[in-house]
């Protein structure tokens, strides 16, 4: 309802009685994900001049840190449920935005073998 630290908290708690619930994993790496998101989104909106070009250098060291926060959230709700393609999609998304291939190149091979790769 629009209290993301307290979703959190709660997520946090479902997990740690139940550390499978893929449920509260997914929504817990959602909250972690929205930062960068947020980011993502502000650099898109960003034009060309210096000033939009200084901007976006720095937004993208910020958005470097929020995916690296994130990313842990993703890679344990793939673990839990490593046929979710909303997860695969998230987490093939991070790898690129990092720079992290071979785990892209990973994803992009998971992608085939569940003929997710239309």
């Amino acid at each position: 309802l629009g209290n993301g630290e307290e979703a959190v908290k709660n997520y946090q708690e479902a997990l740690r009685i139940d550390p499978k619930y893929f449920e509260a994993q997914l929504y817990l790496a959602r909250e972690k994900y929205k930062p960068a998101e947020t980011i993502k989104k502000q650099m898109a909106d960003l034009g060309i001049s210096d000033a939009d070009r200084k901007k976006k250098i720095a937004l993208d060291k910020e958005l470097v840190g929020k995916l690296k926060e994130a990313l842990p959230y993703w890679e344990q709700a793939e673990r839990i449920k490593p046929d979710d393609s909303d997860v695969l999609d998230v987490l093939y998304n991070i790898y690129s935005d990092l720079g992290m291939q071979a785990q892209a190149t990973r994803i992009e091979k998971r992608y085939k073998e569940l003929g997710l790769d239309n």
